[in-house]
């Protein structure tokens, strides 16, 4: 029997469903600040805190200007619980080196009671003027900040340069700098912030956040200039001889763009230097999986390393790469070890929630969902598992609430084609095709899984035609995908183009000369619409040594022999076919092989079984009226 990728098992040749939930919240927008104006922290490193370092002379003038602003100050000054004591404030106030005088307090003054009353303008202005008097850190970025509330971009920027160049080292400062200079057009400029921010970042102690990150937040908050911000990059990768953090700020940009020779040449590099380099080992395996190359990854995934098997990117990757060839069993060691190490990660929980589900296992499945849920109880990947958990036992009036019910929230691909999956399997076709398309893909990844869904609703309405024109475009736009000529290879089968169907699965074997589904589709066509027997076998028996327990296997494995006229060999590998897995189209097989037997009672009865469950199926229908009017 062939593992027919449709409404009753679309997966098979991408492997279980791993849905992947993105917060779209929009990112923070360096534009957007809330209004700086907390007045305690004003009152005291702005005029409280410059009082401390005047004369003696000038303290009285200070304070006295202090109470004029609010009557707050001196109650707030004279505050038993201070935050910071006077000396703090003061040694603060000398790193900082701040040197106000009257004039420079006068404007401080004139900006702060301006921003208070809302006259933002006047406010940017007098703070602008004052950090291009002083050149103060502090004063700078207080400038920027009100610049950026009153949405003035361009004092916004000045001040920003200002504020860079005074406090070098402030990875906010070259974060906020960059962001503005891309905003105002002034992208060849972004070339030294980014070169301070790679200093900060790389530089001794424990960094804000690694170069590539701090790259893809930039990208985040301008995303119409990620292409000059790639030409930046560029050329602080020639500045700095290829420096290892630009490589991988390059290789992680080139995988958001889907460039993945790209993005694997840059992690490449790093690892020719540094073969144990993790990030870069995780980069070059995202890049080979980008490409469906599965087995590369694998390989790159697979290191032997301490070094490597500590890092949970990597790790948690490999596990669901082995996921998604259905590899439960390697699978399962991966998540059992990596739960040892975080026994409350949701996404591990959830790892293992699938692994249960794939195997059959249902009760243990309830139970890792259960333990996922007392983490996160509202987590939507949760709710999807609970529904593909239903759809798995059978239950799809249950599945497709909860489907719908995360379909309400967000219009997320994975559940889309599972919904349309049940929908196809209560032969609401029309219904699961308009779902489908009102659904948008991420990737073409994402795409080639719609086509697929997509022609196998189709073969269900008896379209196969449309099918195969969608799945011959598809072939030419994404050859890299070897599911798309499994699918053509099982509509053109329907349409009864055999030679399709061979040419197709063999350049299947091609790829992958032991890949079980292939040699068990392959061998059980061979069987069932050809008379090349012992061919059919041959391709079927090395499925079998792989996959002995397989009920499709099983099944192609008796219905050869049945078509080779070893009965009694036929009947024990379809009886317990039909033991492990009890489908229609097995039991259609193994009534034929008990009538032909004489056994004609008990062929009956698997038939009127199979039909109470499938009323409708067409295969074991066709299969009953053939013996029953000879």
């Amino acid at each position: 029997m062939i593992k027919y990728v449709s409404s009753s098992n679309l997966m098979v040749t991408s492997g279980p469903p791993i849905p992947v939930f993105v917060d779209h919240s929009p990112a923070k927008n360096a534009g957007s600040l809330s209004p700086p104006y907390n007045l305690k922290k004003i009152l005291k490193y702005i005029i409280l805190t410059p009082c401390l370092k005047l004369t003696h002379r000038n303290i009285l003038a200070c304070f006295i200007l202090s109470f004029m602003f609010t009557s707050e100050a001196l109650a707030y000054f004279w505050e038993k619980e201070l935050e910071e004591s006077p000396q703090v404030v003061e040694r603060k106030l000398k790193e900082d080196s701040v040197s106000l005088s009257k004039d420079t307090l006068s404007h401080l003054l004139i900006a702060e009671i301006a921003g208070q009353r809302d006259e933002l303008s006047l406010s940017s202005s007098e703070y602008l003027k004052l950090a291009k008097k002083t050149k103060e850190s502090s004063i700078a970025k207080r400038a920027t900040q009100i610049a950026l509330y009153a949405a003035d971009l361009k004092s916004a920027s000045a001040a920003a340069r200002i504020w860079a160049s005074a406090s070098p080292n402030d990875i906010e400062a070259q974060h906020i700098l960059t962001i503005l200079l891309l905003k105002t057009n002034q992208e060849r400029e972004t070339l030294t912030p980014l070169h301070r921010a790679l200093i900060i970042s790389t530089g001794p102690g424990m960094p804000v956040l690694q170069f590539s990150q701090f790259i893809e937040q930039i990208v985040l908050e301008v995303p119409g200039q990620s292409e000059a911000l790639d030409a930046t990059l560029q050329k602080l990768k020639k500045k700095m001889k290829e420096n290892k953090e630009v490589l991988l700020a390059i290789a992680t940009r080139a995988l958001s763009r889907g460039e993945w020779q790209e993005a694997r040449e840059a992690a490449q590099q790093v690892l020719s230097a540094d073969p144990l380099h993790a990030e870069a080992v995780f980069l070059k395996a995202r890049s080979y999986l980008g490409q469906n190359n599965i087995a590369e990854a694998l390989s790159v995934l697979s290191h032997n390393s301490e070094k490597l098997q500590s890092h949970y990117g990597i790790q948690t990757l490999y596990a669901k790469t082995l996921l998604k060839i259905s590899d439960f069993k390697r699978a399962e060691v991966q998540y059992t070890q990596l739960l040892k190490q975080y026994p409350h990660d949701i996404n591990l929980l959830l790892g293992m929630t699938l692994i249960k589900i794939e195997q059959g296992q249902f009760s243990a499945a309830e139970k890792w969902i259960q333990q996922a849920g007392e983490e996160q109880p509202s987590h939507p990947v949760l709710k999807f598992y609970k529904g593909y958990l239903a759809q798995k036992r059978g239950q799809d009036a249950v599945a497709l609430k909860q489907y719908l019910s995360l379909l309400e929230e967000n219009k997320m691909f994975v559940v889309a084609i599972q919904a349309s999956v049940v929908l196809g399997r209560q032969k609401k076709f029309n219904e699961a095709l308009a779902l489908l398309d009102s659904i948008t893909t991420a990737d073409d990844a994402e795409t080639v899984q719609l086509i697929i869904t997509k022609a196998s609703l189709y073969r269900g309405i008896n379209q196969s035609q449309e099918a195969l024109t969608l799945l011959n475009t598809a072939i030419k736009n994404y050859p890299e995908y070897p599911e798309l000529l499994y699918t053509r290879a099982l509509v053109s089968e329907k349409l009864g183009d055999l030679e399709q169907v061979e040419q197709d699965f063999k350049m299947l074997l091609k790829f992958n000369p032991m890949d079980v589904e292939i040699l068990n589709a392959l061998g059980y066509v061979l069987a069932d619409k050809t008379d090349r027997y012992e061919e059919a076998l041959e391709f079927i028996h090395k499925a079998f040594q792989q996959k002995p327990n397989d009920p499709s296997v099983l099944d192609s494995m008796g219905w050869v022999h049945y078509r080779l006229k070893r009965l009694e060999e036929a009947l024990g590998y379809l009886k317990k076919a039909y033991q492990m897995a009890p489908q229609p189209e097995i039991a259609g097989h193994l009534g034929e092989v008990l009538w032909v037997m004489g056994q004609k009672t008990e062929a009956n009865s698997v038939w009127k079984k199979a039909l109470q469950h499938d009323p409708e199926n067409v295969i074991l229908k066709a299969t009953i009226q053939k013996w029953k009017t000879l």
